[in-house]
């Protein structure tokens, strides 16, 4: 091999160096996830909503939300909801009698469940976090890493957390 290939293939060999550490800055900022995480500061059931004005069962007053993570909720649901700006809310379905479901993979952290709901809401790239009080009935066997066993949550109509299945 010549001086001249040499040198030739050294360029090439830059070259190619340069073009894989751009391509994995363009991955890394590609597959970088924003978390967002709320805190549950308001629940109750749905009794009368318009558009963004909930009225819930036992709560004087009304809860208007700006952000719903999961779709509109409506009368029957539970409605999760947290202070700031923009004011956000969660709906959980109703799932049997005094249960309202959350699917998310979770986490027991203390008197709250960590629970990722994911990319929702018209929020892509963003994984949320809603951070829902745990009942003094909560009962639920756990792993070491304190993952909740199961993806279902399944929360009383005050809006805490009973069990996870």
């Amino acid at each position: 091999m010549s001086q001249r290939d040499g040198r030739g293939m050294i360029r090439q060999l830059k070259a190619l160096g340069v073009v894989l550490i751009i391509a994995a800055g363009i991955y890394a900022v590609a597959t970088h996830r924003q978390t967002q995480t709320y805190t549950v500061a308001v629940a109750g059931v749905v009794t009368f909503h318009d558009a963004a004005v909930y009225t819930l069962e036992g709560r004087p007053g009304t809860v208007t939300v700006s952000f719903i993570a999961d779709g509109a909720a409506e009368v029957g649901d539970l409605l999760l909801a947290g202070v700031g700006s923009p004011t956000w809310g969660y709906r959980a379905a109703p799932a049997a009698s005094g249960c309202w479901s959350v699917r998310a993979e979770s986490r027991i952290e203390g008197a709250w469940i960590d629970a990722n709901i994911g990319e929702l809401g018209g929020r892509p790239g963003v994984d949320i976090h809603i951070r829902i009080p745990k009942s003094d009935a909560f009962t639920n066997s756990v792993r070491s890493s304190d993952q909740v066993l199961g993806l279902n949550l399944c929360l009383d109509s005050a809006g805490k957390v009973v069990s996870a299945d």
